[in-house]
Formats: structure tokens, sequence, C-alpha cells
């Protein structure tokens, strides 16, 4: 049968994978791929097609029931197919597959290669979640489109007395009607620590579709997509009422960073924590297990390496909250007058058309292509503007976002010759 192949290592489907092998003797599972939503592409890096028109990704799947023995589970046959469509078709039209027998091991039992080879190292750094006792997914409206606005004048005016700022997407700051009583999820117990003083969050996902770097740091509410359509918020520190605070930290856990770099402040844990999750080594290495659940950071290897991981941290999380000074050098230029509205985005020759003549120029490939979570800023900032007429301070903005997005790729080069 032909099927869709999200139950192939998704983690939800684990108790259907285990029924089948305890159900077929062979399973014989072809993954085609061509998945279009994760941006998959082919080993060598070349493109990965569908065979049908459409995005979800779709495996040939045969399961064979003889005699078996309760208890034992079936033997698992994969084989990956990528590449174009083409070339797809000319392969199934040969007799023979080459399958390869995988072992499928608990408690995930996945239908898939997967090289959990580190795990016992994994599973001794500690975990996001665990470091931040009080942590949540962000607040959802329910509709968007009445309760959020790009302005405080785009709202209705009743709403005014109760909007606050929130971060909505990566860059993208808006405002929002925070009415415990007439939005969808509030996470007031969360979110009051945003309001009530300030503050710094840490944002991650917990199941990572890899989609480029997936954490981004905040500094008021947070929307629930803002890196992914399910976005946890661990803020830095707790507010009480009478505007003291205290972190957000698990003592135990910080004992034993301090243990190995000295008395610290939690403000460095944080930067320290920001910079790791930007470690395009780190993620490739753990990318299995960060599949699976919340990431999990290694503990200092030494003071030395601590500081300099720090002081990378902090230059992302400030460039991210558009707090570096570094942004106002802008890479790009507006050369254009016109009506200043986005009518059509579309990137060409390094331009970035807003309309058939205005274009911020000289906008970096690798800029326009990247990724933070499940969205491209360089491209999704303009195009959630269409129809609407830049201001000065949305120019300014955009152009702020191409050098924080220029820096990010810089810097994440520089994380990776640091030894974790």
């Amino acid at each position: 049968m032909i099927t869709n192949n999200s139950f192939i290592d998704g983690i939800i489907h684990r108790q259907m994978r285990k029924h089948l092998l305890e159900t077929f003797d062979d399973i014989y599972v072809l993954d085609l791929h061509g998945n279009s939503k994760k941006k998959e592409v082919s080993p060598d890096g070349s493109k990965d097609e569908n065979v049908f028109n459409i995005m979800q990704g779709v495996s040939i799947n045969i399961f064979v029931r003889k005699n078996k023995e309760k208890k034992v589970l079936g033997k698992l046959h994969h084989m990956d197919l990528y590449g174009s469509r083409e070339k797809k078709f000319e392969y199934l039209n040969k007799k023979k597959t080459d399958w390869k027998i995988l072992d499928c091991e608990v408690p995930y039992y996945f239908f898939a290669p997967k090289n959990f080879s580190s795990i016992n190292k994994y599973n001794n750094y500690f975990k996001i979640i665990d470091l931040f006792p009080l942590h949540n997914m962000g607040l959802a409206t329910g509709k968007d489109e009445k309760y959020i606005g790009f302005l405080p004048k785009d709202l209705d005016l009743s709403m005014r007395e109760k909007l606050k700022k929130i971060h909505y997407r990566p860059f993208d700051d808006r405002y929002v009607y925070y009415d415990t009583n007439t939005i969808q999820r509030a996470r007031l117990k969360l979110m009051r620590n945003y309001i009530l003083g300030n503050n710094l969050g840490i944002n991650i996902v917990k199941q990572s579709k890899l989609n480029g770097v997936e954490v981004l740091a905040s500094r008021y509410l947070v929307n629930r997509d803002l890196i992914t359509n399910h976005t946890y918020s661990c803020p830095l520190y707790l507010y009480f009422d009478d505007g003291t605070k205290t972190p957000n930290l698990n003592p135990e856990i910080v004992s034993k960073i301090e243990e190995i770099v000295g008395k610290t402040t939690p403000e460095d844990i944080f930067d320290y924590i920001y910079a790791v999750l930007h470690s395009p080594t780190y993620r490739e290495k753990y990318k299995e297990f960060l599949k699976i659940d919340f990431p999990r950071v290694p503990y200092p290897k030494d003071k030395e390496s601590f500081k300099k991981l720090v002081k990378i941290g902090t230059e992302l999380r400030e460039l991210h909250l558009m707090e570096s000074p570094k942004i106002n050098k802008y890479i790009t230029t507006y050369p254009i007058d016109g009506t200043d509205t986005v009518e059509k985005v579309v990137y060409k020759d390094g331009n970035t058309y807003i309309n058939d003549t205005q274009y911020f120029g000289n906008v970096p490939e690798v800029v326009w292509n990247f990724y933070i979570g499940g969205y491209q800023p360089a491209q999704k900032w303009l195009k959630d503007r269409k129809r609407r007429v830049l201001t000065n301070e949305d120019i300014e903005h955009y152009q702020k976002i191409i050098v924080a997005l220029k820096e990010t790729d810089r810097i994440m080069k520089e994380i990776s010759k640091i030894s974790l």
C-alpha cells in the first residue's frame, strides 16, 4: 500500500509501529520521501521530488504475516529513495529493491535508520525545561486577525487599554489585546513574568523539524507560533507582584555549571545556552535526539570555552532582539522612490522587490533563504505586509533584519570552531 510516510518516524506513531511489528512477520518500507513541508533534499544536496503532486511525503509499505510467534517482533526491511520524480519512477520499474534490515529499538520503534550512537553522552546533558522550571507554550488568541495588529491603531478602540507588545514571528513584533477572559490561551502564569518587569526569554521547540535554527530570544509576550506552531517559552526571571524577581533556574543545574566555571550570572547561563543551540555542529550531531524531545545542553567544557560561548550568545541575543548597534550599519539599499506598497515580493539578482519598481538592493541569498524555525524571516516579514504601505520605520526595520540574519550566519560559523 502507498501511504503518507509520517508514521515511519513520527513520535506519536510509536505504539502503531510497535503493534505492526507484533502483528506481522516482515514489514517492507520503501520511503519515497518528497516532503516539501520538511524542505527535504537528497543526501547529496540535490533536489528531492514527490512522486505525486502533493506536499506530504509518501512511502510504499508491504506487510507480510505467516505463522508469527506471539511477543516476537517482526523483521523490518527498509530503503530510502531520493531524487527527481523521473528517477524514482525509473527505479520503481526495476524488479529488485535493495532492502536493509533495521533494528527497531525501544521505546520508539522507528521504521527509519537512526544514529543513536551518542545517546549516552547526550543523556548526561541537562534538559532545557529542567533548567527553567516554569515554561509553557506561548499564548494563543484563537482569532489573531481580531486581537493582534501591526500597530495599536489597527485594533478596535475599545481594546486599547489592554494592548501589550508581543513577539509574533521572528523579527515581527506586534500588539495583542491581552484580556485573559477573552483570548483562547492567555498563559497568564507564564506571561505575567514578561509584563511585570524587564525580562529575557528563551523560546524553543519540543520536537525539532530541523528547519534551520529553532531558538529565539524574547523580551515580552510570546505567541505560540513564534518559531513553529508549538513554541515553548522559558523566562529567565520570575516576577512577584511587588516588582522583585528571582531566577527561574534550577539551583542544582546552576550549581553543577558553577563547579566548572565558577560564580556566574543568570544572563551568562542564558547566553551560553543560546550560543550552543545555534551551533551547527551541535545541531547536526544530535539531530535525531532533537527530533524527539526538548533539547539537552552540554555542561560547559571549561571556564575558557564557557566565556567564549557566553560572548557569542550575548552577541546573537542582542542581534535578535534588535538591541545591537551592528544592526544600524545597513548592508542593503532602498534606492527607488514610489508608493512603498508591498504588492508582490520577488527575489531576483540579489534584490528583493516589493512591487514592480521598488526593491531592497544587495540582499544576500543566504539571508533570503535563512530559516528560523518554520519561517524565512527575510521573506515572511514582507509577505505578511502585502497591500500595506511601508513606513520609514518599516523600511529601516527590514534593513536591520537583513543585517541581523547576515551576522547570525557569520557567528554560527564561529561557534562551530569551539569545542562543546
